[in-house]
């Protein structure tokens, strides 16, 4: 049983039965030949290397009350033929067993030897002699899980998967990086971020820098308190999430696993991003930059378009701007994965769980920044990237009509300053000259709204009236979304 510490009663040892001996190890080497030898073959990400590992089981998952829970197979030989990393935690009065997430993962997958793949898929045994290592628990939830890891879990764990109501998202580069982006960015997009970009680098002073050692490590500590107050739940607010993202940084930054980019001009820094590096894919994870004095350049959409150049200049080939279905991400070319979440209840008080435990949401990518407000210039040009085309094809007015719909509704949920963006979206701020008449304009958009949506649309405008004309002032656009 699972005491209130997170400290698991004596785990069963080991399962010696057929060629493949398996085992539940409380402290295995991550920095060891073994496990080395096993990643690179697998392939597995980012998120299974030794470093990050090796960090986690070492610094967060303590802090967290979560005892590890590793389960190996291995050869007669000894040689290594696959690794689940787990931890065994209890919440809400729930023993849960699950992937080494604590808001810090993006992907979970097994680590498997691929010479070993088709013994372990026809061994109809596998699932049963690896339940009877495992620690007693309540329920299993593995989470966030990429389609092709989907199998690989379930042909060691009885778990279910359900779709995830959020997708990875990730751009795939190609040389030369300019005639690429030609054709992955809008034109209206490239030419809002051309703006700004040029604007911003106009001064010799601004440069992009890969940070490395101590000075990565501090790097991520400006990186939070730039993050400060702007995000509810922000893990990486608490110390022991802070600790741990640092530690990554300086021993990760130098052996290329860790990408730590600053955006300044001179001494002063404009923007940082927390990023892992596997192979030719870059994982980004975390911005902080200074919207308060450099919020009109849209550093993060700069920063992010300076990193896909550099990333290809460095023979990367992906750039995966990872979970969370922020607006922007489809603005850089980027392509969704469907994710999953897996799920299993071997006791009767895990098929009672909390409503919490089983939601199919994840709260990291909100948490950790993906989903700050848009500005009103921002939207603004999403929606007339739309409007520019509405004579042109009735799909191109109903996806303005969609579009507008969703940034309202957005908007409406932010309160007061939201309530003004509504208002300057629908068109109650002062109109240009001719605005009214023609292909543009609000009213145009309202025109090609659907019944249902026409009548939500009023009830929306009426929302954003009260105390309209006081915060005018004050909902003046700073900056871009930072994740």
């Amino acid at each position: 049983m699972l005491h209130e510490t997170g400290d698991p009663d004596p785990m069963p040892a080991a399962s010696d039965d057929h060629d493949l001996r398996i085992a539940c190890e409380k402290s295995f080497d991550f920095s060891g030949p073994d496990y080395a030898r096993l990643f690179e073959a697998a392939a597995t990400g980012a998120f299974a290397h030794p470093l990050w590992l090796g960090t986690f089981y070492a610094m967060l998952a303590p802090a967290r009350g979560a005892a590890p829970v590793i389960v190996t197979g291995r050869q007669p030989n000894g040689r290594l033929a696959f690794v689940l990393p787990l931890i065994l935690r209890r919440v809400q009065g729930i023993r849960l067993l699950e992937a080494t997430d604590l808001g810090v993962s993006d992907y979970a997958a097994p680590v498997i030897d691929p010479a070993s793949r088709p013994a372990l898929a026809a061994d109809t045994t596998l699932a049963a002699r690896i339940r009877a290592v495992l620690p007693g628990h309540d329920m299993l939830r593995l989470r966030p899980v990429r389609p092709e890891a989907v199998a690989d879990w379930r042909l060691f764990l009885a778990a279910e998967p359900e779709p995830a109501d959020f997708s990875a998202h990730a751009a795939t580069l190609t040389a030369p990086y300019a005639d690429w982006r030609r054709t992955a960015f809008s034109r209206s997009f490239q030419k809002y971020l051309d703006r700004r970009k040029k604007r911003l680098l106009k001064n010799p002073a601004v440069r992009l820098d890969r940070l490395e050692g101590p000075e990565a490590a501090e790097a991520v500590h400006r990186l939070r308190d730039l993050r400060s107050g702007r995000f509810a739940g922000d893990p990486i607010q608490t110390p022991d999430v802070a600790r741990f993202y640092a530690a990554i940084a300086e021993r990760g930054s130098g052996a290329g696993f860790c990408a730590l980019y600053r955006l300044s001009e001179g001494d002063t820094p404009i923007a940082y991003v927390f990023a892992l590096t596997e192979g030719e894919r870059l994982l980004y994870l975390l911005i902080g930059a200074d919207y308060d004095n450099f919020g009109r350049h849209s550093p993060g959409l700069v920063l992010y378009d300076l990193m896909m150049e550099d990333w290809l200049a460095r023979g990367g080939r992906i750039f995966d701007f990872t979970i969370g279905d922020e607006d922007f991400k489809a603005d850089f070319g980027t392509a969704p994965t469907p994710m999953f979440i897996l799920t299993g209840t071997p006791t009767v008080l895990g098929r009672g769980r909390p409503a919490s435990l089983c939601d199919t949401r994840k709260t990291s990518p909100s948490a950790r920044g993906h989903a700050a407000p848009h500005s009103i210039d921002e939207d603004q040009r999403d929606i007339n990237s739309c409007q520019a085309r509405l004579p042109d094809q009735f799909h191109d007015r109903r996806r303005a009509s969609r579009r507008r719909d969703a940034v309202v509704q957005r908007h409406c949920r932010q309160g007061g300053q939201g309530r003004h963006r509504v208002s300057r979206l629908l068109g109650r701020a002062p109109a240009r000259p001719g605005a009214g008449g023609g292909h543009g304009g609000a009213a145009s958009a309202r025109r090609h709204l659907p019944q249902h949506r026409r009548a939500r649309h009023l009830w929306l405008r009426r929302l954003a009236e009260p105390g309209a004309d006081r915060l005018r002032h004050a909902a003046r656009a700073r900056g871009d979304p930072p994740r």
